[in-house]
């Protein structure tokens, strides 16, 4: 498979890792754990210039020249080899017809997502400049989510434009290369693992685990239609929030999961629920983990129980306190955990992405170019993961699969969500069970239907006002049970032989 010569080290792989590998192997789909980063690029660039500097990050970074080895060994294992081809693409598109080249680029991304990874011999990182104009391009940064996470694709494109600096000025690189993921690794074997399984049996104990999914009946559970629903969040309504996680003392991703808890709560009427959250994993006491190229991301779960009369002030400062607990505790992978404790299961994530790109390096007027982030593509195994961004403003994409998942169920999640965080931001200090979840629609709806009232007789009894109906109404349907149907006059007649009966037999007034 490998000329020996080429291998300059094997190593075994990270919890998380084993864990993706596992899916993989299991679905059917190629495009599970495959991702996807689109940027516009505007302006004058250099395509050589920028295959260079992309096959300089791929002889730096031993995490690009990197392939998983799962057939003919013990247990798999990642191997880095001295060389790897560094997988760069570029495609002028520039005269073709507006419609032909966006059919081309989607059917080229289509193409990308559903070519299967052989990770034992392909470069799992690829990138492409994909020229639109005189002065337009899209880069796509293509990647099977094994060999890392979302944040490395700050990191990489961070230093690719630097190396291209470097490039355009005939200059030799200034790169500082981090530690390679293999410290990663030997970091990981020296953590006490029962420590932290003690950790989460703590954090979970007592806890009755639902299934929150409400799945269509005529799902598909074989196969995956990837949809997504965006949710926009005001300018005022990102700076309430940022305020609000300011003045409690939290993190604006802790504060939005006291929000989905809280909604999580209302759908299983429940005051104890559980749902999975996405972690960067990188340790704060390993040095240099921030600059990492690898797969550090994790996925624990998150425990919202309150107690009647508690706030969401009070329930959020919980949350934050043992989201800090927790960290030493995030590096054991979702299925070892759930092989472990069965109460750590859940059916959907809730993820907050933060790409590190730095601005001071997009905007370099000696690029003479601008690079702007537009889109990405991400699927996992799991048929639900609400993914919130905070930029300018805070986004939030309901990404859902479709054949399991039925979306006028995600429009209304979409809006109760919403609810429940205006709720929040207009006073904090409610009281949990006080929340209201419903959209101003359905509580219009909601005072409507339950608008029943009417004028009638005051000193008439119902029984008489029942006799009125049938009198007027006597071969209109009044009762339907399967197939037997009563009329106003045959259900009077009914009630009549059975008032007599009941005479009959002694009942009286009172």
């Amino acid at each position: 498979m490998f000329q020996r010569k080429n291998i300059q080290a094997i190593t075994r792989l990270s919890p998380m890792q084993r864990g993706i590998l596992f899916h993989v192997l299991k679905e059917d789909n190629p495009s599970v754990y495959f991702e996807q980063v689109l940027f516009e690029l505007k302006g004058k660039a250099d395509p050589s210039g920028l295959r260079r500097s992309w096959d300089y990050l791929v002889k730096s970074h031993d995490a690009l020249r990197t392939v998983i080895v799962h057939q003919k060994v013990k247990e798999p294992v990642q191997i880095i080899l001295k060389e790897h081809h560094s997988a760069f693409r570029y495609e002028d598109l520039s005269d073709m017809e507006p419609s032909d080249r966006d059919d081309w680029i989607r059917r080229f991304k289509e193409e990308e997502r559903n070519q299967r990874y052989d990770l034992a011999r392909d470069a799992l990182v690829r990138l492409t400049l994909l020229q639109t104009g005189d002065n337009t391009y899209q880069m796509l940064f293509s990647f099977h989510h094994i060999l890392m996470d979302g944040w490395c694709v700050g990191l990489l494109i961070n230093q690719l434009l630097k190396v291209y600096l470097a490039d355009q000025k005939r200059e030799k690189p200034s790169l500082s290369v981090s530690a390679p993921y293999q410290t990663f690794i030997e970091y990981l074997d020296r953590k006490d693992e029962e420590e932290s399984l003690r950790f989460w049996r703590n954090q979970l104990a007592d806890l009755q685990v639902m299934p929150f999914l409400p799945k269509r009946p005529d799902r598909v559970e074989s196969s995956y239609d990837r949809r997504r629903h965006p949710v926009r969040f005001s300018s005022e309504e990102t700076l309430s929030v940022t305020e609000l996680a300011k003045k409690l003392g939290v993190t604006v991703s802790n504060l939005v999961h006291g929000v989905w808890g809280v909604l999580l709560q209302r759908y299983l009427n429940s005051e104890d629920v559980l749902f999975g959250s996405v972690v960067s994993g990188r340790p704060s006491d390993l040095p240099g983990v921030e600059q990492m190229i690898g797969l550090f991301i994790n996925t624990i779960p998150v425990r919202v129980n309150t107690k009647k009369g508690e706030t969401f002030s009070q329930l959020v400062k919980r949350i934050q306190e043992v989201s800090i607990s927790s960290q030493a505790h995030h590096h054991i992978s979702p299925a070892d955990l759930q092989a472990q404790i069965t109460e750590a299961r859940f059916d959907h994530i809730v993820a907050f992405e933060n790409y590190p790109l730095d601005d001071s390096i997009l905007d370099n007027p000696e690029l003479r170019f601008q690079l702007i982030p537009k889109d990405s593509f991400e699927q996992t195994n799991y048929d639900l993961v609400l993914q919130f961004q905070l930029k300018e403003e805070l986004q939030l994409w309901i990404t859902y699969n479709h054949s399991v998942i039925d979306s006028n169920w995600i429009q209304l999640i979409s809006g109760h969500f919403q609810s429940v965080l205006q709720a929040i931001l207009r006073d904090p200090d409610t009281a949990i069970e006080q929340l209201e979840i419903l959209t101003a629609g359905e509580q219009s709806l909601l005072k409507h239907f339950n608008d029943t009232r009417a004028s009638y007789p005051k000193d008439a009894t119902l029984v008489s006002l029942f006799e009125e109906q049938a009198a007027r109404q006597g071969e209109r349907v009044a009762v339907k049970r399967g197939e037997r149907v009563l009329t106003y006059r045959e259900l009077n007649e009914e009630a009549n032989r059975l008032a007599h009966a009941l005479r009959e037999r002694g009942l009286a007034r009172e």
